[in-house]
């Protein structure tokens, strides 16, 4: 909620960036999730502070990081964030996407309430008729698909990848997109590729189908090479690679 916590006025994180630009300041937008914070110990801190400490830039830092977006709210986001003219724009996302869409249905299925809807909400939604009535309209759906046992291994896991918050397809979709808008708007974009830590192993895999709850490096591994070869088609546009590097929560 904008103006809470480490949300400024405006929504992202940190204090609040003028539209207008410094002269002779670098600007960089970090667009992510819950990897991409602001304060002394996060990323983009510290990456504004060795532009300056090491090679004498000055650059500033629009630190749009929210947790639990995926590339889907990533690209919505985005569209409004270029009216700050980043030079550089650095893209943290991937983590959510390859998640079960444990609402029933993936990230494009869900759409914000207009000013109206949410109006009517917080004056009758305390009433059964408007329950029924909401029940009626947006009837609820399941929150675990089915992936048939008589299919083999294979054909369940392709199933399971349409079954993601962000499908694979809609994905790469999503980072040609965002790639674009920055193309157009003359930012050069980094994205970085999420690394894989085995800590993950041993939190019971409660964002992904049981049956598959011992491929989750597979899965993640999916969606970065994915990731990889979107962004090799592209000018402009350039990989932080974390291949091979593994980290720990434990």
């Amino acid at each position: 909620k904008p103006g809470s916590s480490i949300v400024n006025k405006y929504g992202y994180q940190g204090p609040v960036v003028s539209i207008s630009r410094k002269p002779g300041t670098k600007r960089i937008l970090f667009l992510g999730d819950s990897c991409t914070n602001t304060g002394s110990k996060n990323y983009p801190d510290k990456t504004i502070l060795k532009l300056k400490e090491k090679y004498y830039i000055n650059a500033e830092a629009v630190i749009a990081g929210t947790p639990g977006y995926s590339t889907y709210q990533g690209l919505k986001w985005l569209q409004e964030l270029v009216d700050y003219k980043p030079d550089i724009l650095v893209i943290y996302l991937g983590w959510n996407d390859h998640w079960h869409a444990m609402g029933g249905g993936g990230d494009n299925d869900f759409f914000p309430l207009t000013p109206l809807e949410i109006s009517a909400k917080n004056i009758f939604g305390g009433l059964r008729t408007y329950q029924y009535m909401h029940y009626l309209v947006y009837p609820p759906k399941s929150n675990h698909h089915i992936f048939p046992s008589e299919k083999t291994y294979e054909e369940r896991m392709v199933e399971f990848f349409a079954y993601t918050r962000v499908p694979i397809p809609v994905f790469i979709s999503n980072i040609a997109r965002i790639i674009d808008i920055g193309s157009k708007n003359g930012i050069e974009m980094y994205f970085i590729q999420a690394p894989y830590g085995r800590h993950i192993d041993m939190q019971g895999h409660r964002m992904v189908a049981p049956e598959f709850r011992d491929d989750v490096s597979s899965i993640h591994e999916a969606y970065n090479l994915a990731l990889e070869q979107v962004v090799e088609k592209h000018n402009g546009a350039y990989l932080v690679s974390f291949k091979g590097v593994e980290f720990s929560r434990i």
